[in-house]
């Protein structure tokens, strides 16, 4: 049997291209384009063995989609979500700062308080977020999965998706 899982991708419009692009196809891209408000990829996987496939639905940060994303959160995410990510850079303390604004705004729009949400940071050479300042965040405040990430690694983008799939299942289980 086949499973349709909806992942809606928040946080650093950069970054969330970046994460679809080596996830999906396997290629570090370092040119980027911004999607305008909203774009689709989709990755067939197996885990726990089930077949899942996977929306990913990458909604721009950009101020200049802001309205047309804003617009375009709630129909997405009104319509059988499954999981979320929320992503920031740990150079950037702004895109750290935003997190808690996206996480609301997910929140606000979603029809259930029962989905997986993971933050993930994206690691850099010169940071200004530490791990732990990450992690109390995310558990204290958001009681959600911390990951850090490299963009430049599949495996642990991997590591976050299945973690998101596993949850998901879970829920869907113990509804069942």
């Amino acid at each position: 049997m086949e499973h349709f899982f909806k992942i809606v991708l928040i946080g650093s419009s950069e970054v969330s291209k970046k994460f679809v692009t080596i996830y999906t196809e396997s290629k570090f891209q370092e040119d980027y384009f911004d999607a305008l408000g909203i774009a689709v990829d989709t990755k067939k996987i197996t885990i726990d063995n089930y077949i899942v496939k996977l929306f990913l639905v990458r909604i721009s940060s950009q101020r200049k989609f802001y309205r047309i994303s804003r617009a375009r959160v709630k129909e997405f995410i009104k319509t059988r979500l499954s999981a979320c990510i929320i992503f920031f850079e740990k150079k950037d303390r702004s895109s750290y700062q935003d997190i808690p604004k996206w996480y609301e705004e997910f929140r606000k729009h979603a029809h259930s308080t029962q989905f997986p949400i993971a933050v993930v940071g994206i690691t850099s050479d010169s940071e200004e977020i530490s791990t732990e300042e990450a992690q109390a965040l995310t558990e204290q405040f958001l009681n959600c999965a911390y990951f850090e990430c490299t963009l430049k690694n599949r495996n642990e983008l991997e590591a976050v998706v299945k973690h998101l799939v596993r949850e998901r299942l879970k829920l869907d289980r113990k509804s069942m």
